[in-house]
């Protein structure tokens, strides 16, 4: 089944329903899919700056699986080291 057959199929369920309002839906049940499959990745570089402690990531991270700083594997901490970690 491809988009356009399940846009057609849910039109009669629902005839109403916009192709607009569908595919956002169609997007976020995708989205929740991939996230429990882990097949939705995304590959994204951020310059980090002296002194800054946080950034933002880009739109549409839904989780990190891996960060590297100058191609080296960046270990994993909690919130709570993160909190106790002194930066001065």
């Amino acid at each position: 089944m491809n988009v356009e057959t399940l846009y057609d199929y849910m039109k009669t369920i629902h005839p109403s329903l916009n192709e607009t309002a569908f595919l956002v839906v169609l997007n976020r049940v995708l989205r929740r899919i991939s996230k429990k499959a882990k097949n939705y990745s995304y590959s994204a570089t951020i310059n980090t700056v002296v002194d800054q402690r946080e950034y933002e990531l880009p739109s549409g991270v839904i989780q990190v699986y891996r960060v590297d700083y100058d191609g080296e594997k960046i270990t994993e901490i909690s919130e709570a080291q993160v909190k106790d970690t002194d930066v001065s």
